[in-house]
């Protein structure tokens, strides 16, 4: 299980291992969940997925 970079949107109960019942909070960052019900929450509309900040290259100094 990693970090999935979502966020919940509205608190909710569900099942992540299909049995054993999980209360989630609105605006909680879940990062032990799988992949898989990771996405499932992300199409349904419970959760969106995190902006991901890219790297920007470092300029390279110029001397002259």
């Amino acid at each position: 299980m990693v970090d999935n970079g979502i966020t919940v949107h509205a608190a909710f109960t569900g099942y992540p291992d299909g049995t054993t019942a999980r209360t989630f909070r609105a605006g909680e960052r879940p990062e032990d969940l799988s992949a898989e019900y990771a996405e499932l929450l992300v199409r349904k509309g419970h959760a969106q997925r995190d902006a991901v900040r890219e790297k920007q290259p470092r300029k390279k100094e110029t001397t002259r």
